[in-house]
């Protein structure tokens, strides 16, 4: 009913449904799962230090835990976190090709050549928050102008311009970031909570 208007139109929200117990499937850790947008994913381990990329259906999370519906069995190893570090859309396709050994030229991915001056915006929620390295790990929604589709990354920010207040800022918090590319990086100059009363 609302009575109290705490729900708001275009508000976030996190939504749990909760089911029947399952026996007998397929999980894999919360990490092990690389979205790119159109599908899901998982960097399988394979023997003498080769991976090989692999298309997932995933079901119910519970926890730090994702249900694997098809494409993977179980026993199989997948790479959780530490191996590849994918920062962008470009070098999750670009992982994708080396190791599938596809060729296969996009020009796409080389048309954005955005000027180290100019000021990217977009909107998330935070996962994580590290403070003494002034980092966030935000699941961030699509940025059309660099092309990115919606993803969990970690971003930097710019320590030595950026007035960001970190002990404001916690998990789950909804968020307008602002970020300019500096010496090849996208860094975080500014973050505005969206989730206070009347913040949007």
């Amino acid at each position: 009913e609302n009575l109290d208007e705490s729900l708001k139109p275009n508000m976030f929200g996190d939504v749990s449904i909760f089911a029947g117990a399952r026996n007998n499937i397929v999980v894999v850790p919360r990490e092990a799962i690389i979205r790119t947008g159109s599908d899901e994913r998982v960097i399988l381990a394979k023997d003498n230090g080769h991976f090989e990329p692999r298309k997932v259906v995933v079901g119910i999370e519970s926890g730090d835990w994702i249900e694997v519906q098809s494409g993977l069995e179980a026993g199989e190893k997948v790479v959780i976190s530490g191996q590849f570090l994918i920062d962008s859309e470009a070098s999750t396709k670009a992982s994708f090709m080396r190791m599938s050994e596809i060729e296969k030229s996009d020009d796409k991915e080389n048309k954005m050549l955005v000027n180290e001056d100019a000021t990217i915006v977009g909107m998330g929620t935070i996962i994580e928050v590290y403070k003494d390295e002034k980092i966030l790990k935000i699941d961030h929604q699509p940025i059309d102008v660099l092309d990115w589709p919606r993803m969990e990354m970690k971003f930097s920010t710019d320590k030595d311009n950026a007035q960001i207040d970190f002990d404001a800022l916690k998990t789950g918090d909804h968020i307008q970031f602002e970020m300019k590319k500096l010496d090849g990086e996208y860094l975080i100059t500014t973050v505005i909570l969206m989730n206070q009363e009347g913040g949007g």
